[in-house]
């Protein structure tokens, strides 16, 4: 994967590097923000931490002309700017995450991997995805369980759509709740719990078993 990190403090920058090179990263670094506009929109990369005060062009312009060429890499704001004012500008300026400084070099890392990851889903999603008699249309974000629609809710879309476009992978409870709720909300094992269970019975799959529990570990898709 690769990684562009624009950061002017340039000890931070190196940490960051090695921290991101040692998860398999190939990391590229940059210390001002004409050239961090440069890398992020002439050149092709994963994810991109990007630092709000920089020398030359600031955190919210090279944000800003990166989603006003409809790019949609991921893009993670880590600075010093800490008010929930900064974190909701960011967020609605197309930032995919808000890190204030300091932050836990794990935490971090896990962050822009998940960032990847939801980029990477939205990115491969089609417009119809079938797995057994379950069809999906993503577009209307409708469920047809052999032809008839079948009423979810929100959460209860989300989860079977996940499970889905990672047929026959062992899905933790960790990465659905991660997937299924952001840092705001609180996400509780029982109700996950409460949504696969709903969802088993909305789509028939006491017979099927097309939905299966992992004990201890998770779910998993399968088809028949």
């Amino acid at each position: 994967m690769k990684l562009l990190i624009v950061e002017d403090e340039y000890d931070l920058a190196e940490l960051m590097k090695e921290l991101f090179e040692d998860n398999k990263f190939l990391v590229t670094v940059s210390n001002d923000g004409e050239e961090g506009l440069y890398y992020a929109t002439e050149f092709g990369f994963d994810a991109i931490i990007l630092d709000i005060m920089l020398p030359g062009y600031d955190g919210w312009t090279i944000l800003n002309e990166i989603r006003k060429r409809d790019m949609d890499t991921p893009v993670l704001m880590l600075t010093a700017l800490g008010e929930i004012e900064d974190r909701v500008k960011g967020l609605s300026r197309g930032a995919d995450d808000y890190i204030p400084k300091p932050c836990d070099p794990r935490e971090l890392v896990a962050r822009v991997q998940s960032a990847i990851r939801r980029s990477t889903i939205r990115s491969a999603k089609a417009e119809k995805l079938k797995c057994s008699d379950i069809l999906l249309d993503m577009t209307a974000h409708v469920v047809y369980f052999k032809g008839a629609v079948i009423k979810m809710t929100p959460k209860e879309y989300s989860i079977l759509e996940y499970l889905i476009l990672h047929k026959g992978r062992v899905i933790s409870k960790e990465e659905l709740q991660e997937h299924l709720w952001n840092e705001y909300e609180e996400n509780w094992s029982d109700v996950l719990r409460t949504h696969i269970k709903n969802i088993r019975k909305k789509i028939g799959d006491k017979q099927a078993n097309i939905l299966k529990t992992v004990r201890g570990v998770g779910y998993v898709i399968q088809e028949k």
